[in-house]
């Protein structure tokens, strides 16, 4: 394979993990900005009702965030949430509320390093390796 098809595969698969890593911690809210009004709240049933269920927080800003279930706990229909981006903490109509640990978090972590280390192994791997003899590289 060549050098350039590792590299090209290389980084798709880190771009995969990274969006994924990136699509798991914003649900925790800790890397959000946040300074808005909770407008509304839609819980859609995923195949496993209950289990999997996607939450989304609807905002007097227009925006829509999702968020793990055990986030959208932290506040009603109608506060006001403010919270500075990397922050643990969750201000509900100027009450601090900690962020609870996300056990989705924690698991896409623990999935994503060994993946993204596997990835790149194997491209080193792929392009120290030599062609057999006789042939073409």
């Amino acid at each position: 394979m060549r050098s350039t098809s590792v590299l090209a595969l290389v980084l798709v698969v880190l771009a995969c993990v990274a969006g994924n890593v990136v699509a798991t911690a914003r649900r925790t809210l800790v890397p959000v900005r946040l300074a808005a009004r909770l407008v509304s709240k839609e819980r859609l049933a995923e195949k496993h009702e209950g289990v999997d269920d996607v939450v989304l927080w609807h905002l007097d800003d227009g925006t829509t965030i999702q968020v793990e279930p055990t986030v959208d706990e932290l506040a009603g229909r109608g506060a006001r949430l403010e919270k500075a981006a990397g922050d643990g903490v969750l201000r509900v109509d100027g009450r601090p509320v900690s962020l609870p640990p996300s056990d989705d978090a924690r698991g896409m972590l623990l999935v994503a390093v060994p993946v993204a280390l596997a990835a790149l192994v194997l491209a080193v791997a792929a392009v120290r390796r030599r062609p057999a003899t006789g042939t073409v590289a």
